[in-house]
């Protein structure tokens, strides 16, 4: 469980930044 749980937070994180850096430009 918890190795599940920082997969998806590691994914989160990329989608954030992604995000982030989308709304930037």
């Amino acid at each position: 469980m918890k190795a599940i749980r920082s997969k998806i937070k590691n994914r989160l994180k990329k989608f954030v930044e992604l995000d982030v850096s989308g709304l930037r430009t």
